[in-house]
């Protein structure tokens, strides 16, 4: 690989996985399991090598063992985490979720919500592999761009780095521009018949 870079002109690589790129296990503790062996391997491995990093994988299905996982993630040289763009059937911006993002952000680790088939309920719809590709596993980047956005994780944490990985770049301005457009009528219509209100402090 080294070398291939050598040849390349490329001084650092970031490694992510292809393998998490489906969840294996909807067990919390076991996908929490899974993802920390993985990230094992990669600090033996690379620890923090000069010119090969490496992102660690961290299941949200359990927060208390994702808060775990970045943690011992920063101390084996992770420069950032790897989730997906939601947790199972919730989104990311659950308020159970809270104690990861305020992990990663005492930690100092950028988190990239990255693609995968995240999301069951999209999953069961889709019965071929043009729709799997297309849809199933780009859509939830974009639900957990609402959610970083929307819910005010960056209000609440606002050192924290967030980036959305894979899904292109196409979607951002269709997608903030819809969040703006709905964003003062949702707090008129919440005033209105007693609803929850946007979460987030700043408009999109």
């Amino acid at each position: 690989r080294l070398a291939d870079m050598d040849r390349e002109n490329i001084d650092i690589q970031v490694i992510y996985t292809s393998l998490f790129l489906a969840p294996l296990s909807e067990d919390p503790g076991y996908a929490a399991a899974l993802y920390r062996s993985y990230n094992r391997y990669l600090a033996d491995k690379l620890g923090r090598h000069e010119r090969l990093k490496w992102v660690a994988c961290v299941s949200l299905l359990d927060a208390a063992l994702a808060v775990q996982e970045v943690r011992e993630a920063k101390r084996n040289g992770a420069i950032g985490i790897s989730i997906f763009g939601t947790a199972g059937q919730r989104l990311i911006d659950d308020p159970q979720l809270l104690p990861f993002w305020e992990a990663a952000a005492e930690e100092d680790l950028p988190v990239s919500v990255h693609v995968g088939w995240s999301l069951p309920a999209l999953n069961a719809m889709i019965d071929n592999v043009y729709y799997a590709g297309s849809i199933g596993f780009s859509l939830p980047v974009l639900l957990g761009f609402m959610a970083v956005i929307g819910g005010g994780i960056l209000d609440r944490f606002p050192t924290l780095r967030v980036g959305f990985f894979e899904a292109g770049c196409e979607w951002i301005h269709f997608c903030v521009d819809r969040m703006e457009m709905r964003y003062p009528r949702a707090k008129r219509l919440a005033a209105a018949v007693g609803a929850k209100p946007p979460v987030a402090e700043r408009s999109p």
